[in-house]
């Protein structure tokens, strides 16, 4: 999501002018009062006279966004899924490459994605767990039309495998990289692109 707002907030009795941050889990406020309050943790989600009004386990926030309030009020009650942060939609052929989490094929149905096992796609999603799957990549951008995509799926917080190694994979197939998501509570993923000049 990544909106920012220049206002004032009340955070448990307390007033202050700051920051207000929308992420994609969380809303933050940086300033003379600070709090974080993650989406799964609010147990109020309201938006009123121009005020967003937040309550959770740490306490009341109110932040005044004006006519924001009510956009990010619906935000936090339904955040995007992955699918939806991955801009994967109805039509959409895809090609899941290696053990992917299973749910994650269903998801992708549901909103009207088409699995595609040969052929050129719009998507690949690789699910990428050591750096030798990372050797797929130059044929896999052979599977996605010019203006397509590739996801590579990897583990978090390995010392051995990680970002940077699928970062310099991806860059040497030729590929640009566009931007990272939150997988699941484990893996990240990123994506890739041909750069326009080539396309």
């Amino acid at each position: 999501m990544g909106q920012e707002v220049e206002c004032r907030a009340t955070w448990n009795g307390k007033k202050g002018q700051g920051k207000a941050l929308l992420e994609t889990e969380e809303v933050q406020f940086r300033g003379t009062v600070r709090f974080r309050l993650p989406f799964r943790s609010l147990t109020r989600v309201e938006a009123m006279g121009g005020a967003l009004l937040l309550e959770g386990p740490g306490g009341r926030a109110r932040i005044e966004l004006g006519a924001r309030a009510i956009d990010w009020a619906h935000r936090i009650r339904n955040p995007k899924g992955r699918v939806q942060k991955m801009n994967l939609r109805a039509g959409h052929r895809a090609a899941l490459v290696g053990e992917m989490d299973g749910s994650f094929a269903n998801e992708l149905e549901a909103v009207g994605v088409v699995q595609v096992p040969r052929g050129l796609v719009d998507v690949v999603v690789l699910a990428a767990d050591r750096a030798s799957s990372l050797r797929k990549i130059p044929a896999l951008v052979k599977r996605f039309a010019p203006a397509g995509a590739l996801w590579v799926v990897y583990p978090k917080g390995r010392e051995t495998f990680g970002g940077t190694d699928v970062l310099l994979a991806g860059r040497a197939a030729g590929l640009t990289d566009v931007k990272v998501v939150k997988f699941s509570e484990t893996h990240t993923g990123l994506k890739f692109v041909v750069p326009l000049a080539r396309r």
